[in-house]
This record gives C-alpha cells, structure tokens and sequence, in this order.
C-alpha cells in the first residue's frame, strides 16, 4: 500500500460523529496537493518586499520585542513591566500570549535580541501555506465529506477581506490586520474542532483535544471563543441525535471545557477581572463591559452588548448556522440544493463571504472586525458544501476521468488570481504616485508647522483663557523604524482626529522622519477632564541606536480633512509665540518616551515626570511601586480602564484615582520624588464568582476523569 492510500485510511477510520460519505484517495490527496502549490505560489510576493509594519501588527511586534526584553532582563516573560501599554498594564499575559510566546521563542533561538521583520513575514507566509493542510484534516476527523473537506481547503485564500489574495496590498496577509495570532489559531482551529468532535462521540482523545483547545486559546482569545462554541454545538448535536443518551456528550464537555479553562486559568483570570478587554472590539470606549461583582453575568443581558457594534452576538448566530446548516447536510444523501442555495447567499453583498447582513441586520459589520477571518472560515465550509454540490451535479455530464470539483475550483480562482496579481503589480508604481501627491498637499499646508516644529522640538503648554480651555501640544522628531520601506504607508494609515494630529516633514522625508502633534484638550476646573484614549488605540516602538523611542497613535481611517481649520490657526499661533511659564505637563510614561529638547530653544519651566525602578508587586492582578520625581505639580497617567477595584498610593498615603476616561486614569503628583504603588484589585463578588466558576469546572473534570480512569466513562 503506497503512502497516499495509507494516509487516507488511517483518515477515513477516525472515529467521528456521522458515517463518513466519501473518503479521500490518492487522486484527492494530488488535488489538495495542487491547491496547496496554488496557495503557496500566489502568496511569495507577500515575502519579496518589506511590508510597512502597521495597526496590530506593530502591536504584535512590539509585544514580542517587550518579551525578548525581559528574557534578557531576567523578567518574567508574560508578567513584566511594559510602559508602553498604560503603567504596565498585563497586556502580554492576556492577549495572544502563545503566538507571542512563540514569535519570541524564534528570534531567542535565533540570538536574536531585536525583532526581524523578514521573520515574521515568512513565519506569517509559512502559517497561511499550511492553513489549507490543517483545515483538510481538521474537517475530515470531524467526518466531512471529503469534496466538502477539499473544496474547503482550496478555497482558503479567500479567507482575505473582500476576496483580496496574499497578494493584494489590502490582505489581511499584507496590510495586516493583527494576521500572525489569527493564523496560527486558525491553523489550529480545524484540527482542534476535529479532536474535539472525536472525543465528544466517543470518548477517546481527551488529552488532545484538551491541548488543541487550549492551544487555540493562547494563541487567540477570539478564536478560542470560536472552537469553545463549536464544541458546545458539537455536544448539543449528539444530544439532539440521541436524546436517550444525552448524558454521555454533556458529561464529556463539562471534561473538557474544565480541563481547557484550567490550562488557561493563567491569563483568563486578569482577562475577565480586567473587563474592559473582554469587549475592546466595540466602537466607543464607554460600552466597556463593567466587571464588578454579579454584573458579570447581567451585563451579559445589556442590550448594547448585542447592538451592532459587538460582533460577538453576529459570530455566535452565524457560527450556529454554519454548522448546523453543515451537520444536517452531511448525514444527508440529498442535501444539496438547500446548501447550493445558502452558498449562493454567501457570495451576494460587499465582495465577502458573510450572508448575514442579508439576514440580521446588526451583523452587518462583522466581517471588519477582528471577528472577520474566523467568520468566512467558518462559512467557508458552507460554500465548500455548495462547490461539492455543484460538482457532484457537474459530474454527471463529465466524463469519469474529469475531476469535475477540481475544474469547478480552478474557474472560481483563476480570475480571482488575474485580477489580484494585475493590482499587485499596479500597485508599487501608484504607490509612489500616490506619496508624491500627498506630500506635495502637505507642504503647502503644513509647512510653517514644519518648519516651527524643526526648529522648537519641545512641549508647550497653553494655560485656558476666557475664550476657551487649555490646549497643551507636543512636538518631537521620531526616526523611523528600519522596516518602513515607505514613510508614506505609515501617512496611509493614519489621519486626523479629535485628539491627535500627525503630519509628515516633507523636508525630512529622505531622512526617514516624522514630526508629530499631539493636543490634549482640558478644562481649567479639571485639568485632566478632556484628555481620552481613542478605542482601537496602538503603540509605536521605534529605534535610534539602541535607545528605545515609545510613541502612539489611533487606528483612524481618514486623513488631513479631519481637523478643523480653526484648531489648525490656534495650533500655528501657539507654536509661533513664547513658551509659558506655567503649566501642568501630563506624562504617559518614562521620561525617556520623550524626546529631549533641542539645546538651543528655551528650557520649559517643567520637565515630565520620571518614573524610576519599576518594581512588581506580587500577588495582585495588577501592581507595581514606581518612584517618580517631578518638578511641578502634574499627574500620572495610564491606559487602563477604571474600576472601583483600582487603589493608589503616594508616599504611604492612599489618594484617590482621577478617572480621565473609560479608558484613563491618571494620580496627582506634587513636586519632588513621590513613591506611587498603583494596585487593582477587583472586589471580593468578583473573586468569589471567577472562584466557584474555575471550581465548579475543575470538580466536574476530576470527577470526569475518575471515572474516565475506570473506563467506565466511555460507555453509554
């Protein structure tokens, strides 16, 4: 028996939850294996030119480098002073924590002490090839047929917003769109969901399974969301196909939900007590979901939490359809005009793969948001359902030799694949055009502000006046990272709001740098009252030699015409008068996040406060003790969401914590060296609920194991 058959036998006798239809031979494993080639050959360019690092990936980026600092520090690597995100806010402990873990693994087993950006280009490259691979296998263990398994699988790169290949400027693969943590979870989901379905029917492969899920989970939160809800429906199928043995596939759940959420306890726990992460994918900063005590399950029930802004609800909705629509399918030998005609749906509004806007309204935006890439997988398997229809029917009028789904597949990718590579290569040459337009736009606009801002690199701080608040505004030069091929995509992403402003130096444009205007807006009663953090906001870290420049901006989506052209004048007659002489200044970190000013321009009165020897303090959720030092009356600020849990510390003494915004809150400091401990500890509701709930699960798991040990558990 030759390799291929071999494969596909010990495929077809995986026990799973429905008789198999079809099984996979050596012809169907050339064809995965040409579309495989397909995908691979289409997606090199993403690896020939250096892709501007921007939104979620410099994220992604710079959670990496922060760990690959503390290995070198001796810190713990998901656990660590981090002042890029708020006052060290356990960011790398919640978020994505295994695709980091993993990232970071490489470049410290490749003496790697900065990140490579060619690195993580081939690493994305290499996850997205293998994604066709895992999803056929995946979706056989789960019992699929094999043309809906394969035509899944060569349908991959479709994945792609808006039908966009690796090789369009706008894929998720080139622009990014947080891609490295999406697709290693994704190239985990199907095989997860596989063990999964296996262990559910059967009751045989925990131990995988366990480890696939929570695989899943550490590599991305959202997506573990997907593959938990999946095996909920699974369990729910074999209680539906079995109503007198319903026991068997709860019980095995409970086994297995127990033992994922045990594995992920680590970094599950300041995810849910710090709330304002469990729904950061919503539009205004203010829908944060409030954690404190029983809340946590009523507002569940808040009905903004299924307004159209949360793509949690619209995930759920269409993640049960897909499956049910697929799982009654399958155990079907006539289920294809019903599933051809919900394949047709997927294909009508926006050029993407979700039908739902045709069906809920409030699910309308749900393939833009971080949601999007796990929502078309899972439809995808929908419209593998309906290819494998339309070539089952083909079939019929096709000579036996004429793979009749591998024909069907290639037409649907062959002008998509023209198309693409057409715009691919348009693109570089548009590109430039496009800068040098731009550019040409800014200079007539911007160039006084230029020109202010080469010559007084510095903070200025407007005290409020009669006709208005204060308006503080910070000027610097920042070197551009190494990796930006291009100063313009970096403009291309970003544009005008209400809180920060940013223009290229068209004069500095050959020397890779940026000018940036940052104006925070207060109210002379609360000095700090108008300061807020855009939703979605993401932080630079940009290099100069070996000192570490911090810097951030909001994910926007609209350029220059943003701000009005009054604030522009009141900006312009600012920076051309004489610095004041009294002012609070409003620090968003160390002192060294801030450029020094230039020697020749007048020494401000104040200087931003310095933060000294972070120090961890064990066993909270979130706290640490600084030493700062200041010159003046001021306030420390961080980006982390406010809560009653939040206490603060100033020279032993407890003060209160200022709320700026839902998303800010900032400690009053007076002049000289302060000793700060900033703790968050959520209220004892909050602890005793996420107690019962991880002891609940773990009970039901011990229990389950027992008698799984007996083998007593198996058994119906």
């Amino acid at each position: 028996m030759d390799l291929g058959n071999r494969i596909a036998a010990a495929t077809s006798r995986l026990p799973c939850p429905w008789k198999p239809n079809g099984t996979a031979t050596r012809g169907t494993l050339l064809q995965l294996g040409f579309f495989f080639a397909l995908n691979a050959l289409i997606s090199v360019p993403e690896t020939w030119r250096d892709a501007p690092y921007l939104n979620d990936v410099l994220l992604h980026g710079h959670q990496v480098q922060s760990m690959m600092d503390a290995w070198y520090r001796g810190m713990q690597l998901l656990d660590h002073w981090d002042p890029t995100v708020g006052l060290g806010h356990p960011f790398t402990r919640t978020y994505a924590s295994g695709s980091h873990l993993l990232l970071t693994a490489i470049h410290l087993l490749a003496g790697q002490r900065e990140i490579v950006p060619g690195l993580f280009r081939w690493f994305a490259y290499l996850l997205w090839i293998a994604l066709p691979l895992t999803t056929y296998v995946g979706l056989r263990w789960t019992r699929l047929p094999v043309s809906i398994a394969l035509a899944t699988a060569a349908m991959i790169p479709w994945l792609h917003a808006g039908f966009r290949f690796g090789i369009a400027p706008e894929s998720y693969l080139w622009a990014g769109h947080g891609l490295i943590p999406n697709l290693l979870a994704l190239v985990l989901l199907a095989p997860a969901l596989g063990l999964s379905a296996r262990f559910l029917a059967s009751g045989r492969g925990w131990f995988p399974a366990t480890l696939s899920l929570a695989g899943v989970w550490f590599a991305h939160v959202q997506i573990g969301y997907v593959a938990s809800l999946s095996t909920v429906i699974w369990a729910l199928w074999g209680v539906a196909r079995s109503p007198r043995k319903w026991s068997a596939p709860l019980a095995r759940l409970a086994m297995l939900g127990g033992a994922v959420m045990g594995c992920c306890a680590f970094f599950l726990y300041p995810f849910v007590t710090e709330g304002a992460w469990i729904n950061k994918t919503i539009r205004e900063p203010d829908h944060y979901w409030n954690s404190q005590g029983p809340r946590v399950l009523l507002d569940l029930l808040r009905s903004d939490w299924f307004d159209a802004a949360s793509p949690l609800p619209s995930l759920t909705v269409m993640w049960l359809l897909g499956w049910v629509v697929v799982m009654r399918g399958a155990g079907r030998k006539q289920p294809w005009p019903w599933l051809a005609l919900f394949w047709a749906l997927a294909f009508v509004g926006r050029g993407s793969l979700n039908p739902l806007p045709h069906l809920l309204p409030f699910a309308e935006k749900l393939s833009f948001e971080r949601f999007g890439m796990a929502a078309q997988w899972c439809h995808l398997i929908i419209a593998g359902a309906g290819v494998a229809c339309l070539a089952e029917l083909l079939g019929k009028y096709l000579p036996k030799r004429v793979p009749s789904l591998s024909l069907i597949l290639i037409l649907l990718l062959l002008p998509a694949i023209w198309i693409n590579t057409r715009h691919h290569w348009r693109f570089s040459a548009d590109l430039e055009h496009r800068i040098a337009s731009r550019w040409r736009s800014m200079q007539a606009e911007w160039q006084p502000v230029s020109e202010l801002a080469r010559h007084r690199q510095g903070r200025v701080w407007v005290p409020p006046t009669e006709s208005g608040p204060a308006l503080g505004v910070q000027l610097y030069h920042l070197p551009l990272a190494d990796h930006l091929d291009h100063i313009g995509f970096l403009w291309h992403s970003m544009s005008l709001n209400a809180d920060f402003l940013y223009a290229i130096d068209p004069a500095d444009a050959g020397h890779r740098r940026i000018f940036a205007i940052r104006y925070l807006v207060t109210d002379p009663d609360r000095p700090i009252a108008g300061l807020r953090q855009l939703n979605g906001s993401t932080h630079f870290r940009l290099y100069e030699d070996t000192d570490a420049r911090l810097f951030r901006f909001g994910q926007v989506k609209e350029v220059l015409p943003g701000l009005p052209t009054d604030h522009r004048d009141r900006i312009t007659a600012w920076l051309e008068s004489d610095l004041p002489e009294t002012g609070h200044y409003l620090g968003f970190g160390p002192a060294d996040s801030f450029p020094t000013p230039d020697p020749a321009d007048e020494e401000p009165p104040w200087k931003p406060p310095r933060i000294l020897g972070p120090q961890r303090l064990e066993g909270d959720v979130f706290g640490y003790k600084l030493r700062v030092r200041t010159e003046g009356p001021g306030y420390l600020v961080g980006s982390f969401s406010h809560h009653p849990g939040w206490q603060a510390e100033v020279n032993g003494q407890a003060v209160s914590v200022l709320q700026v915004s839902p998303s800010l809150v900032a400690v009053q400091l007076e002049p000289g060296q302060s000793e700060v401990v900033l703790r968050y500890r959520p209220s004892p509701w909050t602890r005793l609920l996420i107690f019962a709930a991880f002891l609940a699960m773990g009970s039901v798991a011990a229990r389950d194991l027992w008698m799984w040990r007996k083998r007593s558990f198996s058994r119906p």
